[in-house]
């Protein structure tokens, strides 16, 4: 075409005669000219539009990508997010449990490399870890870190340790088990940051050593804290880190399973982490590419950017060729005229004025040709404008992963795409010309619309509609969906039709249950926790309230569940805890409530009761039901159970207070021995006042000195006369004069400050010592009590070997006095300690020794020096039977085992008579002396040395 358009020009300066063809040559040259600088714009013009269309499909189809991405992702964080609140719903989550939880909730996750349980250890329980996790792993198990390339050894000493403890799948991430990534520099700066701010936190892209090789991984660390009470929690407040849930995702098997691209991809990804530079997934180097598009999101506290490059299939499927053949036309139309042009002006100057005429009326013609052409050309161009928008429409109804329907403006179906089709099942011959009242089963329970002319009023004013709906499908299901409705106007503002949008909120709806059920109901008993139950109780005084009505609130504690715990094991108790769940509901009717608070702590609401009557013959059921004989694991064992209760509103009208006063009623009867109940009552209001000045004054003693140690003799009926003694504690306070210990050591116990008084007892008596020990008199043998709450624990704790050797004491000197629940305990480190105190030459006394959960093989195990059998057994020696065969049966038993017998509480001149010929080695108790302080005990020292 440029051959000819170029012929015509060459002629008008080398044609004959050359006057015509110089009139000709300006008219070609200026036609040429003007074709080419308008064929030019025209071809530009039709090249950007291309460029921008292109640019406009490939970004939607790339953002459809990105959502689908972000919204993988998301998904990987809710299942971190529900592995965590595992741990802070349970008191103790098992390895079997983290295995079925983790396996559940990845079924459809295959991506997903491992999710692990990192606890924190510090340097000095590393041993201890190791031996223990070899019970699970071998004993090739040990804490590791990367020593080299692609090798994991032994690791360095660190204060602390996250190693990896619990991992599911374990068969393809056996040798990250023990792994500690908090020996990596990258590793700890993320982890120090996921514990600073309480939230999960990704790190940078990671090289995961898998067989020796190296893979591609995202990791993202969520902390888990210990509150001061011991339970684990997802919440950073006041809290101390306990540990990390670890969530690792291989990349690519992660982003080819997002997107799944056919064999011939419309664009290739690269995911780049902006904080540090690094790709986490690089499938094109960065290109000059005119098309591209770029999205930004963060996750897990990292920004990061998702980069889309189109691919040259993309580029030659979506191109079209206009602006060639606008070119074509261009040259063509330009070659047209150029010879029409020629053929008028080539007329003979003899017919020059009839040229002349039927130049004029060619030029007319010429114009209103042109004239259509130009309006030709524009209704064409208009049709191609709209075949493209046409198309992309098409393409974007019909690829959308959510369901789209669209109605005329009498709101009859006109077309559904294939996502409508796959929700509901219904073809569109099905649909089509069809009301879509069929398909709308109900709405959302709070919304108050019905798909009625109300719904289509609401569209006439507003335009739009959103909410959640229940559908129904072809085979009758119902399908849970968020229905987007918008209208759409005609030039005259009318509606002419409406498109509604449904998307499937399946698993949003399970994954929100699931939530609901771990937020609400304890995880070990199934029954309402705190949450829950904090809120019926609020329920349940609106409703007395508006009614005129009671409320009566029960506060249930398992009398010695802690020394079930601890002797028998905690998954022992677990099952336990179940049992006594099942048997407290079956004991009161369905409308009322049973919830567990935690540990072995149970409330009861009791709604519509008559009179304290019910009241009580529910608290008698309960208790009854509870003492009944219970066997787990081939052991048969009794409990028994303390209740407070309380009514409202006649003892409170707030649920704090009911609550505060349920648990005060349930201690008063636990102080009164177990299986008994306690309602609230003024007295008791006076009681927990005297208990809260114990409180509030109890820490002060201790840094003011207020608490004094006595002395009480212990007499020995042996041939060895040597002088023994107990240390027992007393509070002399300025104002209220000497307190004794039965009113504030139990609350030392719950203020947990009873550690801090045993070491300062401890270090008085070792004075004491010392001081005797220079004075040159006689010095006894001192027994000192050590509580059996967090006895092996030694953080924050004086040691007592090492200051009886800062202070010279020799360690025969000393008795510690157990318990027998301290001496059955099963932790380690309490183990260790008994064992350490043995081995150094202070002797082992059982105290109280027939009153708790004993055990031969305990006694035994541990050579046991002394047991002092419990006052209970001596008060009623001189006319009880029954108690006089329990004493001499464990006089007899220790004299086997080769240990010593003390008995408490002796008052009389006939008990101890009766003792010395059942055959006990010591006597103690106010028959001989009362406990007596430093200076009374000094006189009798030097009593004892005169004989």
């Amino acid at each position: 075409m440029g051959t000819y358009v170029m012929l015509s020009l060459v002629l008008s300066f080398i044609g004959r005669p050359r006057a015509v063809w110089k009139t000709r040559r300006w008219f070609i040259g200026i036609l040429v000219l003007l074709s080419l600088i308008i064929i030019s714009a025209i071809v530009w013009n039709i090249r950007q539009f291309e460029d921008k269309r292109l640019a406009d499909q490939f970004k939607i189809r790339t953002q459809e990508a990105a959502e689908v991405f972000k919204i993988a992702l998301k998904t990987e964080e809710l299942i971190q997010d529900g592995v965590s609140r595992l741990f802070a719903s349970s008191d103790k989550v098992t390895r079997d449990e983290f295995k079925s939880f983790v396996n559940w909730t990845t079924y459809n996750e295959q991506h997903i490399q491992v999710i692990e349980w990192l606890p924190r250890i510090l340097h000095s329980e590393r041993q201890a870890y190791e031996e223990e996790q070899k019970k699970h792993f071998g004993e090739d198990f040990f804490i590791k870190e990367i020593v080299s390339h692609k090798t994991l050894g032994p690791s360095k000493a660190y204060p602390v340790y996250f190693p990896i403890t619990y991992l599911e799948p374990e068969a393809d991430n056996l040798i990250a088990r023990g792994f500690n990534p908090y020996s990596s520099v990258v590793s700890k700066k993320v982890i120090d940051k996921a514990i600073e701010s309480g939230q999960a936190v990704a790190r940078s892209p990671l090289k995961m050593i898998r067989d020796k090789e190296l893979i591609d991984a995202l990791v993202i660390y969520r902390p888990i804290y210990q509150t001061q009470t011991g339970k684990f929690s997802i919440n950073k407040e006041n809290n101390e880190v306990i540990g990390l849930v670890n969530v690792v995702i291989r990349v690519k098997e992660f982003v080819d399973d997002i997107l799944k691209q056919s064999s011939q991809p419309e664009f290739l990804i690269n995911w780049l982490d902006i904080q540090s530079g690094d790709f986490f997934y690089q499938q094109s180097e960065e290109r000059t590419s005119r098309i591209k598009h770029y999205v930004d999101f963060e996750l897990a506290g990292r920004h990061m950017q998702l980069q889309f490059y189109p691919t040259t299939y993309f580029m030659n499927t979506y191109s079209t060729s206009l602006a060639s053949l606008a070119l074509v036309c261009g040259f063509l139309i330009t070659t047209l005229f150029t010879l029409l042009f020629l053929s008028i002006t080539g007329r003979t100057h003899r017919i020059s004025k009839e040229v002349t005429i039927r130049t004029q009326e060619l030029t007319q013609a010429t114009k209103r040709a042109q004239s259509s052409e130009q309006r030709i050309r524009d209704v064409l161009k208009q049709m191609k404008v709209t075949e493209q928008k046409l198309r992309l429409s098409d393409v974007a109804f019909n690829s959308t992963s959510e369901a789209m329907m669209i109605t005329d403006a009498n709101k009859y179906i006109i077309a559904v795409n294939q996502a409508f089709t796959d929700m509901t099942g219904y073809s569109y011959e099905e649909v089509i010309d069809q009301y879509p009242d069929f398909l709308i089963s109900e709405f959302a329970s709070h919304q108050s619309i019905r798909l009625t002319q109300e719904l289509w009023d609401v569209m006439r004013d507003k335009g739009m509609w959103r909410g959640e709906v229940i559908i129904s499908t072809k085979s009758a299901e119902s399908l849970p969906t968020y229905l987007s409705v918008s209208a759409i106007y005609d030039s005259a503002q009318s509606v002419t039709n409406m498109v509604a949008v449904f998307t499937d909120m399946t698993e949003v709806k399970e994954a929100h249950a699931i939530i609901e059920q771990h937020a609400n109901f304890d995880a070990l008993t199934n029954l309402p926790n705190r949450r829950l139950f904090t809120d019926r109780l609020q329920q349940a005084i609106k409703r007395a309230e508006r009614l005129g009505e009671k409320i009566c609130l029960m506060f249930l504690d398992l009398d010695r569940f802690k020394d079930v715990n601890d002797t028998l094991g905690h998954e022992f108790g677990d099952e336990l805890l179940r049992q006594m769940a099942f048997r407290i509901s079956s004991c009161i009717r369905d409308m009322d409530t049973v919830a567990r608070l935690g540990g072995d702590e149970f409330t009861i609401i009791l709604s519509e009761f008559k009179n304290k009557a019910h009241a009580i013959n529910v608290v008698k059921s309960l208790i009854s039901e509870i003492e009944k004989p219970v066997e787990i694991q081939g052991q048969t064992l009794r409990l028994s159970t303390s209740i407070g209760v309380t009514f409202f509103p006649d003892d409170a009208a707030e649920p704090g207070m009911l609550i505060q006063n349920a648990d005060r009623a349930m201690y008063a009867a636990k102080d009164m021995g177990g299986s008994a109940f306690k309602f609230y009552n003024a007295e008791l209001a006076a009681s927990w006042q005297a208990r809260t000045f114990i409180i509030n004054e109890l820490e002060s003693a201790l840094s003011r000195q207020e608490l004094i140690v006595y002395y009480q003799p212990i007499i020995s009926l042996s041939l060895n006369h040597a002088l023994y003694a107990e240390a027992l504690v007393r509070w002399n306070h300025p104002v209220r004069g000497m307190i004794p210990p039965s009113d504030f050591l139990p609350q030392a116990e719950r203020m947990g400050l009873i550690d801090k008084i045993d070491d300062y007892v401890f270090k008085r008596v070792c004075d004491d010592l010392k001081q005797w020990t220079n004075s040159g008199r006689a010095v006894p043998h001192i027994s000192i009590n050590r509580s059996a709450h967090n006895f092996g624990g030694q953080r924050a704790r004086l040691d007592w070997l090492a200051y009886l050797r800062e202070v010279s004491i020799p360690s025969e000197l000393i008795t510690l006095e157990i318990t027998e629940s301290t001496l059955m305990q099963k932790q380690s480190e309490s183990r260790m300690l008994l064992y350490r105190l043995r081995d150094a030459d202070i002797k082992i006394a059982v105290d109280d020794f027939g009153t708790g959960y004993s055990s031969l093989s305990y006694l035994k195990e541990m050579d046991v020096d002394y047991l002092k059998i419990d006052r209970s057994f001596i008060h009623d020696i001189d006319q009880s039977e029954d108690d006089r065969a329990i004493v001499e049966a464990i006089t007899e038993m220790a004299k086997r085992l080769d240990i010593m017998v003390i008995a408490e509480g002796v008052e009389t001149a006939i008990q101890a008579e009766i003792l010395k010929n059942i055959g006990c080695h010591a006597l103690q108790g106010f028959f001989y002396s009362k406990p007596l302080s430093k200076s009374e005990f000094e006189v009798y020292l030097r009593s004892f040395e005169n004989g």
